[in-house]
């Protein structure tokens, strides 16, 4: 996430996420939070350890992954908005309202004007593509506001946002397709 970072000359935000190492911690930071979207996007296989991921991070993703398919999941303040998977390539486009709105009140011509403007919205676009028997076929993209935040890897990628600022607080891989332990990666 580093390089991504660099590379868009993004300053990152302070997030207790990065320094978490352990899948279980990781998730029970998660849990029943509404302030965080979680975006998930398959590479390649992902359903290897699907059903141990299920039960170590908690979220509420379906279980039935099938062989080499195409995966792709928003948990949107604690509800799932988009929960797909599919043989074929998925392409999603997802957005949200970051923040609070900003109300205004002034006066204009003598007259009380009151207003109301949205922070911003967050766009996010989601691509995942299994495994089809092409070299290098297999894609995980995650954008959010035009950048790849995805770390493209075999398994499971995972991108957080701060729904308050609309900022990626963290981006991680876990290879649910061969390791039965489901470390966090993020290099």
């Amino acid at each position: 996430m580093d390089i991504v970072f660099t590379r868009n000359q993004i300053v990152p935000e302070e997030s207790k996420l990065r320094g978490i190492k352990d899948i279980r911690e990781y998730f029970s930071v998660l849990q029943n939070k509404t302030d965080y979207v979680l975006v998930l996007s398959g590479s390649d296989e992902c359903s290897g350890q699907w059903k141990r991921f299920l039960e170590v991070s908690g979220l509420p993703l379906r279980a039935d992954i099938g062989w080499r398919e195409s995966y792709a999941a928003v948990v949107d303040g604690g509800a799932m908005k988009v929960d797909e998977k599919s043989k074929e390539e998925i392409n999603i486009n997802y957005e949200f309202l970051a923040g609070h709105p900003k109300y205004i009140v002034e006066y204009v011509d003598g007259e009380l004007k009151v207003g109301c403007r949205p922070l911003r919205y967050c766009k996010i676009k989601i691509k995942s593509k299994g495994f089809t028997g092409a070299m290098g076929a297999c894609k995980s993209e995650i954008m959010v506001d035009n950048i790849d935040y995805s770390m493209n890897r075999t398994g499971i990628n995972i991108v957080v946002i701060d729904k308050e600022t609309g900022n990626v607080l963290d981006s991680i891989h876990v290879n649910t397709y061969s390791d039965p332990n489901l470390k966090i990666n993020r290099a």
